[in-house]
């Protein structure tokens, strides 16, 4: 039986407090979900099953994310969205009204193709709703990819504190490219790049963003 992904995503606004971005946000987000529902087992896009926290992680925190970040002035540089796998957070954010390009960096190859697919087909409706649509699938290693002169990485569930992707975040952040991190707050004290955050935002009582400007 389809999820019904609207009462889901509904219930879950009014519990946090949260209103809808836009008109189109919840006919977005259920597309989304619907997607990500449909191919979850067969292409391994995310190990969430309870459908509240889909919402969380899936729409819900990328919308917290645009309003933490929007101040920061980040949009006016493409974000490098690592490891993105489902799109997370960045499509979630697209739909929330970030305004900056994306290029989603996702080194499964499968996962990569499968997202191209869907976002070709979600282009001509975020167009029609003036949404973002300067998004790419990139099917590299982040550590692969050139970066645009003018860019901003963000992770969510990539372990950076593991070698060599450590060391490549940590180059980054030295070279001056903001990082935010979407993680657990017992991780707020560590040090990348020689330095600890210059930002920290709390999502949930779960999940927290470091952010290294």
């Amino acid at each position: 039986m389809a999820t019904d992904w609207t009462g889901h995503i509904v219930r879950a606004l009014e519990r946090a407090g949260l209103t809808p971005p836009s008109p189109a946000w919840t006919e977005l987000a259920v597309l989304y979900l619907g997607w990500v529902d449909t191919y979850a087992e067969s292409h391994d896009l995310t190990a969430i099953r309870d459908r509240d926290r889909r919402v969380e992680v899936f729409l819900l925190q990328p919308l917290r994310l645009v309003q933490g970040l929007r101040p920061l002035g980040l949009e006016a540089r493409t974000g490098i969205d690592i490891g993105t796998g489902a799109g997370v957070p960045s499509i979630g954010m697209i739909l929330g009204g970030w305004r900056g390009p994306f290029w989603l960096v996702e080194r499964a190859v499968k996962k990569a193709d499968l997202l191209e697919r869907f976002l070709t087909d979600l282009k001509p409706v975020l167009q029609r709703h003036g949404l973002a649509t300067d998004v790419r699938v990139i099917p590299q290693d982040v550590r692969t990819v050139q970066l645009p002169e003018a860019s901003w990485c963000v992770s969510q569930g990539v372990n950076w504190l593991e070698n060599p992707l450590r060391r490549w975040v940590e180059k980054r952040i030295r070279d001056g490219v903001p990082m935010v991190w979407v993680t657990t707050p017992r991780r707020e004290s560590i040090r990348l790049g020689g330095r600890p955050p210059t930002h920290s935002i709390s999502l949930s009582p779960y999940y927290m963003v470091l952010i290294w400007l």
